[in-house]
Parts: C-alpha cells; structure tokens; sequence
C-alpha cells in the first residue's frame, strides 16, 4: 500500500474541510472511514468502482471509491495499491488532474 505525496497533502485539506464542516466526531467519521477503505485495499479487496471518464480513454486499473462525502481514487495491480487522491465529492477530475499536474 502506497500514499503518494500528493493523496497526503488531499488528506490534510479533507480532514481539514471536515473539520470546518462540523463537530469533531464527524472528523473521527471520516477517518474510521479512510481506516476501513484502506483495510479492504490492504486486504486485497477490490472496492469502488472504474471511473468512467479514464475508462473511455483506455485505462482500467484506476478506481474510485465513493462515500457521501469524499472520494479515494486509486490504482491496484497483482503486487501494490497505490492511492493517488482524497477529494472532497464535489470536486472534479479535471480539478484533481489540474493540481497533480501543477504539483509535478
């Protein structure tokens, strides 16, 4: 299981969004959530879903999981995981695209 840097930097500004969401257990929410989605990744458990827009162009080993709130795109072969974004739900691809380009 590997975070890049940038889904660690997404995991600072979506803990820190939850955070001006609301109370402190909808923080605590959120991170039994990241817990229990990178368990099942960990454990070899395929989750989430393809994503339809890199589907089109070709790419199947990208997925994303989907909760109310945020999202975890990610990139499973036979041997790792690599978790490439957290991003709030409403955020776009080319958004999250954007900004991984801008940070490279």
């Amino acid at each position: 299981m590997l975070l890049t840097d940038g889904a660690a930097r997404d995991l600072d500004e979506l803990f820190a969004w939850q955070y001006d969401q609301g109370p402190s257990d909808s923080v605590d929410l959120l991170l039994d959530q990241i817990q229990s989605a990178i368990k099942a990744l960990s454990e070899g458990r395929e989750i989430g879903v393809p994503i339809p827009s890199l589907l089109q162009m070709g790419v199947k080993d990208t997925r994303q999981y989907l909760t109310d709130t945020w999202r975890m795109v990610y990139q499973a072969n036979l041997d790792e995981v690599h978790i490439i974004a957290f991003a709030q739900d409403q955020r776009s691809y080319q958004a999250l695209l954007q900004r991984r380009l801008v940070d490279a």
